[in-house]
């Protein structure tokens, strides 16, 4: 998104440039000119595809890319200065249409037709009557709780439905993570698990003072998939962070470890990265780290 942002910002000065330095500048003349808007275009163009591409697939598949340059074209082509309350009415019609089609997507009745007739009629007024605008402010206001209550309640089951599709996308890995833990317990049996449901095996303990919560830390470790290969370790070298600025399994197990401690911890799904995942970790997956604490260093110091 930043990267979308910075685009807006280039774009934003380059248009600034060429219509406040009229005055002496080339800016707006020949092949410079063409070369503006050949880059501006194609930097513009790729920012709103890496936009496009973060919108969900199921939402995807109900937008069309010709629609979108379809409405662009519509209001880029105008002209800004001729054109300037076409443009304002455009923008305004855009606010107001992302609010009326979650209304309508939660099953609020609405009639687009009878709104655009009230909104011209008491846009074209001579004045406003605020004594009647407080009274339909009143009267809207009923309405407008009872279309949020029902939005509210499809938010909800729009965010169930889609936690229940990620728990079944994740099922088999959450399945082969618990039975791989229970393998592993039955055939070690000093690996212990918490009341949280982290397992932990001990390696070696070590001496001196447990981190808490909002203590730094430095560690060695290595996290591995449950098939034994490996996606993140400190090589060796310690890293230094906050005990709760890792994932809850992790944090859970720095919190029983003296420094010189070295510890196999296995998380379940719910206490590493969740449904979710994270870069090669899947949605669902048990991770094993192996931890060694180097050193605590107190919150503060």
């Amino acid at each position: 998104m930043k990267k979308i942002i910075v685009a807006l910002g280039v774009a934003a000065v380059a248009l600034g440039f060429s219509s406040c330095n009229n005055e002496g500048s080339t800016a707006g003349s020949g092949s410079q000119s063409d070369s503006l808007s050949i880059l501006l275009g194609d930097v513009q163009g790729a920012s709103y595809l890496q936009m496009w591409d973060q919108i969900p697939d199921t939402m995807k598949a109900k937008l069309s890319k010709d629609k979108f340059i379809e409405g662009f074209k519509a209001v880029i082509s105008r002209d800004p200065k001729e054109d300037q309350a076409y443009i304002m009415g455009m923008s305004t019609a855009l606010q107001l249409a992302g609010n009326i089609a979650q209304m309508q997507d939660a099953g609020v009745k609405f009639n687009k037709d009878v709104f655009i007739s009230h909104f011209a009629e008491s846009f074209k007024k001579d004045s406003v009557d605020q004594a009647n605008v407080m009274a339909a402010n009143e009267a809207l206001r009923v309405y407008m709780n009872e279309a949020n209550e029902l939005i509210m309640k499809k938010q909800q089951a729009d965010q169930q439905a889609a936690m229940a599709a990620k728990q079944a996308d994740a099922e088999p890995a959450i399945k082969a993570g618990k039975e791989f833990i229970e393998a592993q317990k039955k055939a070690d049996p000093s690996i212990k698990t918490t009341e949280s449901g982290v397992s932990y095996k001990v390696v070696k303990e070590g001496s001196g003072n447990k981190p808490e919560r909002k203590d730094r830390v430095k560690v060695n470790y290595t996290g591995k998939h449950i098939d034994g290969t490996e996606f993140d370790s400190s090589k060796g070298e310690p890293r230094e962070f906050r005990v709760d600025g890792v994932v809850p399994g992790f944090s859970e197990v720095l919190q029983m470890m003296a420094p010189g401690a070295k510890y196999i911890a296995y998380l379940p799904y719910d206490k590493a990265y969740g449904l979710s995942g994270a870069g090669d970790i899947k949605p669902g997956e048990t991770l094993v780290f192996e931890i060694e604490m180097v050193s605590v260093l107190p919150n503060g110091k």
